[in-house]
């Protein structure tokens, strides 16, 4: 195992007043009622705070466990090296007793219009968004909980409701920020900026949740952009001190000549990006976040026997009993459309592709029957699938729709269109079955000349008849 000869995280450590950290030991934690005993044998590594409250460390072992203690925190902080990555435990310990909150899979982010999705009907509207876009090239790592986009919303607006859509339905690990656009155009001074930004990630962290920061993007206006660069200067200072990540969306979107979008990531309104720039936004959010998520993945349809929990019929598309191209148990909508049936498993996909095509820019879809029992009202459902596309022009898409619900809202893990996300994607999502529905309405749809769309594993668990939520 690695020695960590030294690591240091900058000042202030709040948590840390000078004089307070006694030290780090492997094994047990200090005994006594004061928590001053120190273990058998002497200690074998330094933790020390400095007058300028940074917190240094020495002679750690990579892979074990120590203890410390800070009298400021009340209770021993136990931490375990890992990876030669000092900076995992210095945030341990400026965490507190608890610790910093781990990057965990189960991803949101809260926005302005920049994001492309919003909350509406209580349900996130998405598809093609940031954050969609992150699930889907992540191999699984990174699944979109909310996306709570509103438009026109400045660093005040999103505090103000970052209780309510984020932390109270208390189904986010990781949360992600993106503003300042709106601010630079209201010209709300850094310092309320960076006020208003530490206030979410105190709020955040508080409830336990992992949270990283993003650039706000380029600006076509002189003075808006001279302000919108100062916010960037302000988060980056806020992610230093509190030792969080940055996604960099500004410096994957501007063009340096002139300072606005790069003319191919431009919706040509200057101000958002277009769907590739969003893509590009997604990858690099997944490349920030992927050194620090866990290595699960989500769950897709495994079996399709009448004894596995997926509400959806025929999940892995085995059976097709007049060779249509049509899986059983699903009915073909829309005579432009070609349906047909393709091995999975060279793609790593149990089971067969779904795959639907379209030449003549006519809706098409391939659905299996509405689903009436099963659920109830307040019910936590996951949806989840395996999808691929070769899309020149149109779009596709996996989702299910809450029919008699307020407005019968559509909720889409998985989305294919141009640009196309590259290999076989994962889509998921959880949500809760709104007030009212009746039914379920399963959807595979599409339609735009050049659409193929190819979808595999889908699977939809009720999270709340298993007992797990």
């Amino acid at each position: 195992m690695a020695t960590i000869t030294s690591a240091r995280i900058a000042p202030p450590s709040d948590r840390f007043p000078p004089g307070t950290l006694v030290g780090a030991y492997r094994g047990n934690a200090w005994s006594g009622a004061d928590k001053t005993v120190a273990p058998t044998g002497a200690a074998d590594a330094t933790a020390t705070v400095a007058a300028d409250g940074s917190l240094t460390f020495s002679g750690l072992t990579d892979g074990t466990s120590y203890h410390a203690y800070a009298a400021a925190s009340g209770a021993p902080v136990r931490f375990t090296t890992r990876h030669d990555r000092a900076d995992d435990i210095a945030s341990a310990l400026v965490g507190g007793a608890a610790g910093k909150p781990r990057y965990g899979m189960r991803m949101s982010i809260i926005a302005d219009s920049i994001l492309g999705a919003t909350v509406a009907n209580g349900l996130a509207q998405r598809g093609g968004d940031i954050a969609s876009y992150a699930s889907a090239v992540s191999g699984g790592r990174l699944v979109v909980m909310t996306t709570a986009g509103v438009s026109g919303e400045t660093s005040a607006q999103l505090l103000a409701r970052i209780n309510t859509d984020i932390i109270g339905p208390g189904i986010t690990d990781t949360l992600g920020i993106i503003c300042g656009t709106n601010d630079a155009s209201t010209g709300v001074p850094v310092a309320t900026f960076l006020a208003n930004m530490t206030a979410m990630v105190d709020a955040a962290e508080a409830a336990g949740i992992a949270v990283f920061l993003c650039t706000p993007p380029p600006n076509p206006s002189g003075a808006q952009r001279l302000l919108s660069a100062k916010y960037v200067q302000a988060i980056r200072y806020l992610a230093s001190r509190r030792d969080l990540p940055v996604v960099p969306l500004r410096e994957v979107w501007i063009d340096p000549t002139t300072g606005g979008y790069l003319a191919s990531y431009d919706n040509g309104d200057g101000i958002h990006p277009n769907s590739v720039g969003r893509l590009a936004a997604g990858q690099a959010v997944y490349n920030t976040l992927a050194p620090l998520l866990p290595l699960g993945s989500v769950n897709t349809a495994l079996f399709a026997t009448a004894d596995s929990p997926n509400m959806l019929p025929n999940g892995l598309f085995l059976v097709d009993t007049n060779a249509d191209g049509v899986p059983d148990s699903y009915t073909k909508t829309g005579a432009s459309i070609t349906v047909s049936l393709v091995d999975a498993t060279p793609d790593g996909v149990r089971g067969k592709w779904l795959r639907i095509q379209d030449v003549t820019n006519t809706f098409g879809q391939v659905n299996p029957a509405d689903i009436s029992t099963g659920f109830a009202a307040g019910d936590k459902l996951a949806l989840s699938c395996r999808f691929k596309s070769a899309i020149t022009s149109g779009s596709a898409l996996f989702g299910i729709q809450f029919i008699g619900a307020a407005g019968n809202p559509t909720v889409r893990p998985a989305l294919g269109g141009v640009p196309v996300v590259p290999g076989v994607a994962y889509g998921y999502m959880e949500t809760v079955v709104p007030a009212g529905t009746t039914a379920i309405r399963p959807q595979y749809s599409g339609q735009g000349t050049g659409m193929d769309f190819s979808l595999g594993e889908p699977q939809l668990i009720n999270l709340t008849a298993l007992g797990i939520a």
